[in-house]
This record gives C-alpha cells, sequence and structure tokens, in this order.
C-alpha cells in the first residue's frame, strides 16, 4: 500500500504555494508541515532543516499515523469526558435554578398572605377607629334626636295623642344627654381634640406594621 501511494504520489505535479514554479517534492522532519520544494529547502524557510524526499517520507507514514491515530483518539475521549462533564454541570445548574425559582414562589406567595393579612389588620383597626370618633362625635345620638323630633313632629300634625307623648318621652331622654361641645369646629368644651388619641394610636398601628 506503501509503494502504490508512492506510485501515485510521483505522477502528481503539486506547485509550491512559496515558489509556483516548484513542484512539491520534500518534507521537512523537524517542522513537519506539508510538501515543501527544493528552493524551500536550499534557500527558504526550512534551509538547514533535516528533510526527507516525498517518496521516502510517505514510506514512513503508516507508523506514523499509527501513533497519531491513537493521540487523536485519547484527545476525543478526553473531549467526551469534558463535554460529559460540562452536560452534567449545566444539568445541576439547572437544578440550583429550579429550586432557587420554587424557593422565591414560595417567599412571594408568602409575602403576599402577609401583606393580605396586614391589609386586613389595618382596615379592621381604621374601622374600629371610626366607630370610635362616630360615638365621641355623638353621631349616633344626633340621628336618635333627629328621628325622635322628626316622629313627634308628625304625630302632632296627625292629632295621634299617644305616639306624640311617646315621642315626646323619647326626644326628651335623648337630649338629657350631655352633648359633645366642639367650639369653632376644634376640640371639647375643655380645649382638647377628642380625636387625637384615636388618630395617634391608628398612626403608631400603622407604623408599627411597616416596620
Amino acid at each position: 500500500a506503501a509503494a502504490s501511494g508512492a506510485r501515485l504520489l510521483a505522477r502528481r505535479f503539486l506547485c509550491c504555494p512559496a515558489h509556483p514554479e516548484e513542484p512539491l517534492q520534500y518534507f521537512c522532519l523537524g517542522c513537519q508541515t506539508e510538501c515543501i520544494c527544493a528552493e524551500c529547502v536550499l534557500n527558504g524557510e526550512h534551509r538547514g532543516h533535516d528533510v526527507l524526499n516525498v517518496r521516502e517520507a510517505v514510506r514512513r507514514i503508516p507508523d506514523k499515523v499509527a501513533d497519531l491515530s491513537a493521540s487523536a483518539h485519547s484527545r476525543l475521549e478526553e473531549f467526551a469526558s469534558s463535554v460529559e462533564r460540562a452536560q452534567e454541570g449545566r444539568r445541576e445548574i439547572a437544578e440550583v435554578a429550579a429550586r432557587g425559582r420554587r424557593h422565591l414562589a414560595g417567599a412571594l406567595e408568602r409575602l403576599g398572605t402577609a401583606l393580605r393579612e396586614e391589609e386586613e389588620a389595618m382596615l379592621a383597626e381604621v374601622d374600629r377607629c371610626s366607630a370610635d370618633v362616630s360615638e365621641l362625635l355623638g353621631v349616633e345620638d344626633e340621628a336618635h334626636i333627629r328621628e325622635a323630633h322628626a316622629m313627634l313632629q308628625g304625630h302632632m300634625r296627625a292629632g295621634d295623642a299617644v305616639q306624640t307623648l311617646n315621642w315626646y318621652s323619647r326626644l326628651k331622654k335623648a337630649l338629657a344627654v350631655p352633648a359633645q361641645q366642639f367650639p369653632g369646629g376644634g376640640g371639647l368644651a375643655d380645649g382638647s381634640d377628642p380625636i387625637a388619641p384615636l388618630r395617634a394610636q391608628l398612626q403608631r398601628g400603622f407604623e408599627r406594621r411597616q416596620a
């Protein structure tokens, strides 16, 4: 097979890339680059190098090719092992990312639940303080007085003596309750602000939940 390759090589005339007028007929043992011409050996880059005629070099190829194939096979095995390790690393990274996403989703869900609970608690406190404010301002008492007065007037005009007396009694009872006084739209008669404690309590609740 080597002899056949040598005969085939001898019949082919390939020009040197560096010296197109010269045929390729040598192989540099030191550089082991592509074949070179006589001008490369005598005056070119391979001057003084150990070279062989291509026919002699090709006879040595089988042993060299076997060694080179073994090196290539070993290198390919290393590449395959590296690829396998890289794939395993990608799988591990994907698992870590998936766990991180699940953890983040759970944390956000817990945070959303906590925020909803805080919102409900804050609204409940607002409602309670609003009810306390209404009580302080006598809103319900005012409604009772308005109702009793309207009913008394109506029954008087209708000539219903019993209902007139009943609603007279109710109106009198409602008016007997001391009224809160807010001079100038401000505080109580003693100058204090009845809403201030509730306002401060509500503000403290907001600040405590924001902390």
